[in-house]
């Protein structure tokens, strides 16, 4: 029977940074090595959580060539490598592949503005380019633009390479008009949004890109597990568990806050909290504020 190609938590990882602002790749191989410690299904290299944006051409393929590296014969790599540049994210898709990821992830393109039928030949275009397993990324909140569900289901359709797309528009009914249209048994739609993750399971996605998985991926999976067999109660139980850390990680912008917690928590020593400008690390008031919801969640050591 076929399964669908990407299912079940993948992370959506950290890229640490010295206090200076360089890379620190020690770090990035701690971040991956403790997810693969909790049992993550995947890992989401150079996504928004990566600060992709902030990265040079040459860290940007140092970062997932680690990843590719460090990872292999583990759990599988996708690779951000979406751009509003349609030849330069093609680029990408290609120069993703040549590094040897499992997949990539193709966020709309932002700015730009384009209909439907643009995002539908943007993307086109792009699985054109390299065959490789490609997730749709459809998160308007940052890039004002909206997939919908005709269209990805259509992208579906025509295009094998497009097995997956992440839903992050904060709403269960679109994600379940998603699932609704897609007539394919490898085709996944993950959650991308923590907090609806349970509600997405509901309504037939098949897991979640997440940030709260930094901190909690083994309960995620647990729960995933437990909804599939069929223990809502255990299910159910796991979610409330875990719901504290979704307004923990995100009441500054993401990822700030969930640097700021691996590096008091899981990785202490590991890593740094330092982030890239323009965003900026949390100052002493929200640290405490940071300290007092993780200890709150018993997610604070």
């Amino acid at each position: 029977m076929t399964t669908p190609v990407f299912q079940g938590v993948w992370t959506a990882v950290v890229t640490p940074f010295q206090p200076d602002g360089s890379l620190d790749l020690d770090g990035y191989r701690a971040v991956l090595d403790d997810q693969i410690a909790q049992g993550v299904d995947g890992i989401v290299s150079c996504g928004t959580t990566g600060e992709a944006s902030t990265l040079s051409d040459d860290e940007y393929l140092s970062v997932v060539r680690t990843a590719v590296e460090h990872c292999k014969g583990k759990v599988p790599v996708i690779a951000g490598a979406g751009s509003n540049n349609t030849q330069a994210a093609c680029d990408k898709q290609k120069a993703m592949k040549e590094l040897g990821v499992d997949g990539t992830l193709q966020v709309t393109p932002w700015y730009n503005k384009p209909s439907q039928e643009g995002l539908y030949q943007h993307f086109s275009a792009v699985v054109k380019a390299a065959s490789v397993p490609t997730m749709l990324y459809n998160v308007p909140g940052r890039t004002s633009i909206d997939l919908l569900p005709e269209t990805t289901a259509r992208l579906a359709r025509d295009h094998s390479d497009i097995v997956s797309v992440k839903e992050a528009t904060g709403s269960i009914q679109r994600a379940e008009h998603t699932c609704a249209l897609i007539d394919r048994a490898d085709f996944s739609v993950l959650s991308g949004d923590d907090g609806l993750i349970l509600g997405l399971l509901a309504v037939g996605g098949h897991g979640v890109v997440s940030v709260i998985s930094h901190l909690c991926a083994s309960d995620l999976k647990a729960m995933i597990n437990a909804f599939h067999a069929g223990d809502r109660q255990t299910a159910a139980k796991l979610s409330h568990k875990v719901r504290p850390l979704t307004p923990a990680m995100f009441f500054r912008p993401n990822p700030v806050p969930v640097k700021a917690a691996l590096a008091l928590t899981r990785l202490k020593g590991k890593m740094h909290d330092t982030v890239r400008l323009p965003l900026v690390a949390l100052d002493d008031k929200d640290r405490t504020t940071l300290k007092d919801a993780l200890a709150a969640a018993g997610y604070g050591t």
